[in-house]
């Protein structure tokens, strides 16, 4: 008898997974032009990826209504009606386990989803990239002896407020792809287009980076209040769990 054992990540991997590859891009050293072109080229299929992650994981919650475990199909008769036996045996009768699919168990996974929010773990780890950089460059500045003004500003500007701005749009982002997964054109082009949409619309969520870059460029002090704004973000949007960035999942 032949088995086929296959690995699949979960939603929550690939979304992490596919942020985390195009996060290691940009954070590469290029001049300005190549460097936009590299994130533009890591990031639209990483953000498509997401959101067919999220499509599949609200079709695999709609397949949960019209669960018939009769209709089950194996690699032979003889599986089959082994883990129907078994079924039977365990709860009485077919139909009840399909009756325990449909309603119970799909009522307790939407609820624990519902409730849930992206791990606070994968935003911080996909950062990763940026990070390295920002505390080599600060490594460079302490070892050369630089002032206080010049590596105040990377440690509070760039390691503080910039990652921890970072952080609540990562959750901005997994919020708009979710909401955008359902496509609503059919043909595959225009439902890139879509997740063009999901990334122009991302891209609009990191105007404060673009403040706190300006104000830790202008002073230490700059720097200093930028950090501060971006804890304060960081706890109203992540830590207290902002009910506009929790996982929704559509009832089905």
């Amino acid at each position: 008898m032949l088995w086929r054992i296959g690995w699949e990540p979960s939603c929550f991997q690939a979304c992490f997974f596919s942020v985390f590859i195009s996060g290691a891009t940009r954070a590469v050293r290029f001049p300005f032009l190549v460097f936009g072109a590299v994130c533009a080229l890591g990031f639209l299929p990483a953000a498509h990826y997401v959101r067919k992650s999220f499509r599949e994981q609200e079709e695999m919650f709609r397949s949960f209504s019209e669960f018939d475990v009769s209709e089950l199909s194996c690699f032979s008769d003889f599986d089959k009606r082994f883990i129907l036996s078994a079924v039977i045996q365990w709860y009485g009768s077919l139909e009840d386990f399909s009756l325990l699919v449909r309603g119970p168990l799909k009522e307790e996974l939407l609820h624990a989803l519902q409730q849930s929010r992206w791990p606070l773990g994968y935003c911080v780890l996909s950062i990763t990239p940026f990070l390295s950089v920002q505390l080599e460059w600060l490594a460079g500045l302490l070892s050369a002896g630089a002032h206080f003004d010049a590596w105040g500003r990377i440690f509070f500007g760039q390691i503080l407020a910039t990652n921890m701005l970072v952080v609540c749009e990562s959750q901005a982002f997994f919020w708009l792809a979710r909401r955008l997964s359902q496509p609503r054109f059919a043909h595959p082009v225009l439902d890139f287009g879509q997740t063009v949409l999901v990334v122009a619309l991302f891209v609009c969520t990191l105007l404060p980076l673009v403040v706190v870059f300006r104000a830790y460029q202008t002073s230490l002090v700059g720097g200093i209040l930028g950090a501060l704004v971006a804890a304060v973000i960081l706890w109203v949007t992540v830590l207290r769990g902002h009910p506009g960035l929790r996982c929704r999942v559509h009832e089905v």
